[in-house]
Order: C-alpha cells, then structure tokens, then sequence
C-alpha cells in the first residue's frame, strides 16, 4: 500500500498501526504453532500413560476459536433473529417533517424499522414537543435501539436554538473556538453540546467538521471549521468531540476526504478535486489519519469526486471508501453517508443507483434514502439477485449493533441541563 508507506516514513501513522494488519496474520501463525506443540505434546503423554501406543480419549478443548465476548454473543444473538429486510432497515437513518408523531411517520418506523433518525428544524417546536417526539421514535424499535442524530456543529449550523419553553445555549462557530487554541475549553464545549443534545433524547451528532479550511472562498465548510490547518484542526477538533463522547453523544467526524478546498457546494453541485492521493495525505487526510489511529467510531463521507482516484462521488465510491479508507488508511468503524438527498448525488444518479453504489462502495449507513421503504427493496432484490451478498450486509449490521450496544448512552437528561449559567459562562470565554 504506497499510501501507507508514505505515512509510515512521513512518521503519520505509528509502527503498530501500520502494521496491524500482518501482525494479526503472524500472530495466529505463531499460535497454531503453539497450540500444535501441545497438542503433540499432549498426545506423547497419554501414549505414555495407556502404555500400548493408542492415545487414548481427546476432547473438543484444544480449538483456537478465540472465546467471544458478552458483546459479540448478544449481537450474534440479535442478529439471528433478523430478517433481510430488518438488516437492510438498520442501514437506514431517516428524516420525516413534523414536530409530533402521526400515523405516516409511526408506519414508516413500524414497518422499515430503520436504524436510525436525524433531527431538524422543522422537527424542533418546543423543548416539550421534541422530546416527545424523539422519546416516541424510540419508542418504536426498543430491542433495537435507535441513533438519533442531529447536526448542531455550532454557527449557522445548530439545529436546535431559543425555544418557548428552553433557553438552549447557542454555540459560536467552531472556527472562533479553533482561534482561541485552549484544548480543554474545546473539551468543555463539546460537553456543552452533548448535555444539552442529551436533554433532547440526541445521541448521535454530525459533528465535529474536521475539514481544513484551505479555501477561503469556500462557502459550505468556511468557519464550520475549527481551522485553516491540519494542526489546528487535529489539535481542537478531538478535545471537542471527546467531550461530546464522555457525556454520551457518539461524535461524527466529516467530510472525508475533505470539503475544504472546494468551490463548489455539494448541497447544490458535485464539487470536483483534482488532487492526487498524496496530495490529500499531506492535508487534507491529516485529521481523519488522526481519527483512524483514535480508533474513532463513526466517519461521515462528503459528496465530492476525486477526478484521479474515480469518477464516481466518494460518497459512494468503492475505490475511496473501501480502497481508500478502509483499506489503505485502516478504518475499521462505521462508513455513514452524507445526506443522500443532496444535488451532488441526485442530480447525476437515480435513487436506485445510489442506493446499489453505496451498498457496494462498502457504506455502512446511508443517511436520508428518499424512501426508506425503496431502498429497502432495491437493496434486498440485489441480495437476492446475487449482486450484493448477505455477508456484505452483515458486514455493516455488525458495526451498527456493535457501537449500539456499547457506546450509546441510555436515559435523557432532565431539562435543567440546558442553557445553564455554567454553559453561558464556558461559551463567553471563547472571546475573553
């Protein structure tokens, strides 16, 4: 893998991680061999015990089957009982407008079963009217619980603002907090976001941006970053989105391979970089090279299209997601998608193809299918068909349940947790 070479000698990537992959090969290599010498070992003595050369009675207690953990047998277990389309529906996180639960949003969760919801806007009334409606999602599905996401990066983009009946602290843009250089304020910020997104019933939010502002005419990342380098980014980015995660919000980290050196926004266009891989790597790679070796466990793919890498938009390139990501950086988590619904991706491909290409590109969660109920379908006849194997799914339903089981806090936070003095007073310090 050239890529990883270059890191390994650009000193990006430790020894260990570089070499993970052959290391696991070696090391069972080295412990069949143990186990072999013992079982030879173990027969010499029961020969010498029977004294007639027969080696007498073995048991089943010499497999190298490495024991599974309480976690690995409870998702085993969960997914046994799973049809296809139940499978196909965790792969899912939907949208729907409306601030109440009605009988076409329950009938969508009942029968789609899907993995998740992401929170906007038009979701957000009152503190009571969300909470309701978020507690009635998960209401739906509690063998299975659900993510439920939101976008409240702070800036222009917070979803959840003053309230009738909350005083929601507002979240300055991450490039202000970036300035200030203080990793525990960026720590502390993040904790902010997650108790107050915790109040709502949010467990999941699409943030941090780990984008490097290297364009300053863009104008879908610009301060949304936490700056115009990979330093500063890594350096203020982390410390954020490990506050969020130790006050039970998993964190996202966005856009790979990287939104900020573009022209184009991909809500309205395919923004095109003509960069090469190592190009990327020296740049615009450096924050999630730095999420990848944190073991971090969720990356969310923009919509973009590396013109040297492959013509289709990464978001659903088999070439950057399992090639690139996976593959050559090493990423082992959970791939989501950034919202299906926008332009870069519709206005060039049908629902259909996005759903097949995605599926294939090796993304775990395809966030805002147009239809949960289309995609299931489209992706279920592929499996049957057999285009896409069951094993592929099964790849992504097992991160999905894994990460659930694990890490997604349970219970809500009262409503005292938002818009607190000590909240107030952590965000004015961005500007002291």
């Amino acid at each position: 893998m050239a890529i990883r070479h270059w890191l390994q000698e650009n000193h990006m990537i430790i020894e260990s991680d570089i070499d993970r992959k052959p290391r696991k090969k070696i090391g069972w290599i080295l412990l069949l061999v143990f186990m072999g010498l013992l079982a030879a070992a173990g027969a010499f003595s029961l020969m010498k015990m029977n004294g007639d050369g027969e080696s007498g009675d073995w048991d089943d207690e010499m497999s190298v089957e490495p024991e599974m953990s309480e976690l690995e047998k409870k998702v085993n277990e969960v997914m046994a009982d799973m049809t296809l389309e139940e499978k196909i529906g965790q792969m899912l996180m939907i949208s729907f407008s409306a601030i109440r639960m009605n009988d076409a949003l329950r009938g969508q969760l009942v029968n789609d079963r899907p993995g998740g919801f992401i929170l906007f806007s038009d979701n957000v009334y009152t503190y009571e009217s969300t909470l309701a409606l978020v507690n009635d999602i998960k209401a739906t599905n509690e063998e299975i619980p659900l993510f439920i996401g939101i976008d409240q990066e702070g800036g222009l983009v917070q979803r959840i603002r003053a309230l009738p009946d909350a005083d929601v602290t507002i979240i300055p843009p991450m490039y202000d907090l970036g300035r200030t250089g203080n990793v525990e304020l960026s720590r502390e910020m993040g904790a902010v976001v997650a108790r107050e997104l915790r109040a709502f019933g949010v467990n999941m939010n699409m943030a941090p941006v780990i984008d490097v502002w290297l364009n300053p005419s863009n104008v879908v990342i610009g301060d949304r970053a936490f700056g115009t380098t990979a330093d500063e980014v890594i350096r203020m980015a982390f410390p954020f989105a490990d506050g969020m995660a130790e006050n039970g919000v998993i964190p996202v980290f966005k856009h790979f391979p990287g939104h900020g050196d573009t022209y184009l926004d991909s809500h309205f266009a395919l923004p095109v970089v003509e960069k090469s891989k190592e190009e990327l790597v020296s740049r615009e790679l450096l924050p999630f090279i730095e999420a990848i070796r944190r073991k971090e466990d969720v990356i969310m793919m923009g919509h973009l299209q590396l013109i040297q890498i492959d013509e289709l938009p990464t978001s659903i390139s088999r070439k950057v997601v399992t090639g690139l990501l996976r593959e050559e950086l090493g990423f082992e988590g959970i791939v989501m998608t950034d919202a299906l619904n926008m332009y870069a991706l519709t206005m060039n491909y049908t629902w259909e193809e996005i759903y097949i290409h995605a599926v294939n590109a090796g993304v775990d969660i395809l966030l805002m299918p147009e239809s949960p109920r289309g995609a299931i379908e489209v992706i279920g006849a592929q499996v049957k068909n057999g285009s896409i194997t069951e094993e592929r799914i099964d790849e992504s339903v097992r991160r999905i349940l894994t990460l659930k089981f694990s890490k997604m806090a349970e219970g809500n936070l009262p409503w005292s947790a938002i818009g607190t003095e000590e909240n107030r007073e952590i965000v004015e310090r961005i500007y002291q």
